[in-house]
């Protein structure tokens, strides 16, 4: 008779559950953080109309997966060189959905600019309201007929 071998015994058990635990705790965070951010939003709208208080508070959000899990690591260098007000240009080159919680961690002001065809994307990224769309000239430019 064939003894089951315990869940401590099991190979990437310990992987197992550290990834569960943290999904969970993103997923019922996101919720919690999402009703704060809505209160938030609700009082600090006639006094805040561009909503740097939100996404400050948005960018702590963010932030707390990086403080939370020990195996991601950040560090933000030039900060202080980002404007609070007036422009500058961010780029990212979009290698994962990370680059998303990286310039949350600059704790600066920013809008989103998106090309028109991944708007459909936005709800990962923040409100369509704040994300400026632009359209490519291969967007634009009729279709040929050759």
């Amino acid at each position: 008779m064939a003894v089951e071998p315990s869940v401590h015994d099991r190979p990437g058990t310990a992987r197992v559950l550290l990834s569960s635990a943290h999904w969970a705790f993103l997923a019922l965070s996101s919720a919690v953080l999402f009703l704060g951010a809505l209160l938030l939003w609700a009082l600090t709208r006639p006094f805040d109309a561009n909503g740097r208080v939100l996404h400050l508070y948005s960018c702590f959000w963010a932030q707390l997966y990086f403080y939370v899990n020990p195996r991601w690591h950040l560090r933000v260098e030039g900060r202080e060189r980002l404007p609070w007000r007036g422009a500058a240009v961010l780029v990212s080159n979009h290698e994962s959905l990370g680059d998303i919680l990286v310039h949350f961690g600059l704790y600066r002001p920013f809008k989103w600019v998106s090309k028109a065809r991944t708007s459909s994307c936005h709800s990962l990224a923040g409100t369509c309201a704040s994300t400026a769309m632009y359209r490519s000239s291969a967007e634009t430019a009729p279709a040929s007929s050759g």
